[in-house]
């Protein structure tokens, strides 16, 4: 692995683990705060373990997070953009 984004978050200054916020679809969504406990940058994965593409969504709401949350996808070193209320991906 030489993803230096995926590196950091793992290596973060905290050392937190992800835990699971929500299950569906048979997929999984977990979330990790990173630089400060319970604040407002955390990192999401979304995990589908099923041999089939899934659709799977996060309300931000859920996962203490409003207004305008910028999306950063870490696996393709891009910015996603904005987002209002909730995220839907397919994975």
């Amino acid at each position: 692995m030489t993803n230096e984004e995926l590196i950091a978050l793992n290596q973060d200054k905290l050392g937190l683990q992800a835990y699971v916020v929500k299950k569906e679809n048979g997929c999984y969504v977990l979330v990790k705060d990173i630089e400060t406990y319970a604040g407002n940058k955390r990192a999401i994965a979304f995990y589908n373990p099923t041999d089939y593409n899934r659709n799977i969504s996060i309300n931000f709401a859920d996962v203490d997070l409003s207004g305008n949350v910028q999306v950063r996808d870490l696996f393709e070193r891009e910015d996603m953009g904005n987002f209002s209320g909730s995220l839907s991906v397919q994975i």
